[in-house]
């Protein structure tokens, strides 16, 4: 029996990529192995190892569907799910042209059409998030996320907007009027040039009013304790 516990152990370890506690699956193949001692038949001719093995393989995979599964699927709707899968492809290269009905892949199987129909509405087809959608080639995961500004995110930049404005309306008059233009306060933003041209002077004189306005802002505490809370 020692030996058969190795075949198991064997088997199980193929399957550990696919999500489940090797323990686990070691589980499932002896309840497998348990099942082919039970159903063994010498007569038949067939090596026990090679009996024992289909048994193993099948209670793993049985084991793998029902515990990677979030919903619980009955094992023989997998079944026709899975056989639908290959019987659908070897119609469509079969077919010169369009693709085969529920109808013509019914009675390749040998079941019934609505049975299909209630198979697949039970175990729909599963798209990877990272699946290209549409002609555009999107993947999928980029339609889900909610496109929606972060409330906190929007909540910070709106006190530290409010800060901003304080500290600028803190200026004094022409230093206060740069910044203001310059950051669209008043207005649109201008350039340097632009605002110039309102103040009569010279583009290099706005960008020193401009440079000492960011250096007073720099110290004002208060925007820089609301920039740090950020």
């Amino acid at each position: 029996m020692e030996d058969h516990l190795e075949l198991v152990a064997s088997i199980a370890r193929r399957y550990r990529r696919y999500g489940v506690p090797y323990e686990d699956l070691v589980q499932e193949g002896a309840l497998g192995l348990l099942a082919a001692v039970r159903n063994f038949d010498p007569e038949r001719g067939v090596p026990f190892r090679a009996y024992a093995t289909r048994w193993i393989r099948q209670a793993i995979c049985r084991g793998l569907s029902i515990r990677r599964r979030v919903i619980r699927i009955p094992q023989e709707v997998l079944q026709i799910r899975r056989r639908l899968h290959h019987v659908r492809a070897e119609l469509e290269q079969q077919a010169e042209e369009g693709s085969p009905t529920i109808e013509d892949c019914a009675r390749v199987m040998g079941v019934t059409p609505e049975v299909l129909r209630t198979t697949m509405r039970r175990v729909p087809e599963v798209t990877s998030l990272d699946a290209a959608n549409g002609p555009d080639g999107v993947a999928c995961f980029s339609s889900l996320r909610d496109s929606r500004p972060c409330p906190l995110a929007s909540a910070v930049s709106r006190e530290r907007s409010r800060l901003l404005r304080a500290a600028i309306a803190d200026l004094p008059g022409r230093l206060g009027r740069v910044m203001r233009r310059r950051y669209g306060i008043s207005g649109h933003p201008a350039t340097l040039a632009e605002i110039g041209a309102e103040l009569g002077v010279s583009r290099e004189r706005v960008r020193q009013l401009h440079n000492r306005g960011i250096a007073l802002l720099r110290q004002n505490a208060r925007l820089r304790a609301g920039c740090g809370r950020g």
